[in-house]
């Protein structure tokens, strides 16, 4: 499993509740990974919460890149 750092645009919004985060690694763990995680220069753009809880599961998280212009 690869190791992707956050984006510096991804730290511009908060870190989830701890109890929010345990919702969704028990989400992920019953429904699987539903959207992808975006990343953008090699770093995660958008979804640092659903890596960090497929980690957590041993599950391969699903990327893709950004398509869009910076």
């Amino acid at each position: 499993m690869s190791t992707l750092e956050v984006h510096e645009i991804a730290t511009l919004f908060p870190t989830m509740a701890s109890v929010d985060a345990e919702q969704l690694r028990e989400s992920i763990l019953k429904a699987g990974q539903l959207e992808e995680i975006l990343v953008f220069e090699g770093k995660i753009l958008d979804g640092r919460h659903r890596y960090e809880a497929c980690l957590a599961l041993g599950v391969e998280p699903r990327v893709r890149e950004f398509e869009g212009t910076p």
